[in-house]
């Protein structure tokens, strides 16, 4: 069985869209916590993807790193492998770069 994280070779699809929650319905979530996005296997996510978050508001400020674990069509589950600020449901997510 292969692990769920890939150590190395990591993919930064041109992905746009939101973490729409977090384990247990936290209100926000830091490193290695479990979030949940609104993109999936049709919109190009795989296992091990990589994505930078970015919180909303007057202006738009990196806050973390989230890596893909799990997906289903539309939706995906990642894990928080960085977080400068906590990261929440709202947050935008894109490329990495």
């Amino acid at each position: 069985m292969e692990p769920p994280l890939k150590a190395n070779d990591y993919r930064k699809p041109a992905i746009d869209g939101y973490i729409v929650a977090t384990r247990h319905l936290r209100i926000i979530a830091g490193m290695l916590d479990v979030v949940y996005i609104d993109k999936g296997r049709k919109d190009g996510i795989e296992v091990g993807d990589i994505l930078k978050t970015i919180k909303l508001g007057e202006n738009k400020v990196p806050n973390g790193t989230i890596q893909v674990i799990s997906y289903k069509d539309t939706t995906a589950t990642a894990i928080v492998r960085e977080s400068m600020e906590p990261v929440s449901a709202g947050n935008l997510i894109t490329q990495f770069e």
